[in-house]
């Protein structure tokens, strides 16, 4: 059933990607973790135009840095937001 919910403890944390319509996790670091695998126990989310990293099980407890991809494009010329005109994606790493 795709309605049960599991009980699971999140850590979430904001990565300052306001403003982005699409975020993506493009790496781990060190990419050996295996208690981290994403979409089991990390990924992101977003919640109120705000995006989030979030982690749950042995993830929550491992030392490590994700490098997170956040999209700005638009077609609106008039658009005031230098990263949109130009559909700039920024990378940055977040050490956890």
């Amino acid at each position: 059933n795709n309605n049960i919910l599991l009980n699971r403890t999140r850590t979430v944390c904001d990565i300052q990607c306001t403003g982005a319509d699409r975020d993506s996790v493009i790496s781990k670091i060190p990419n050996s973790v295996h208690e981290c695998v994403r979409w089991h126990n990390y990924n992101t989310l977003n919640k109120d135009d705000q995006w989030y990293i979030w982690r749950t099980g042995k993830c929550r407890n491992v030392t490590i840095t994700f490098e997170v991809h956040c999209g700005f494009p638009t077609n609106d010329p008039n658009d005031v937001n230098i990263l949109a005109q130009n559909n700039i994606s920024l990378s940055t790493k977040i050490h956890l």
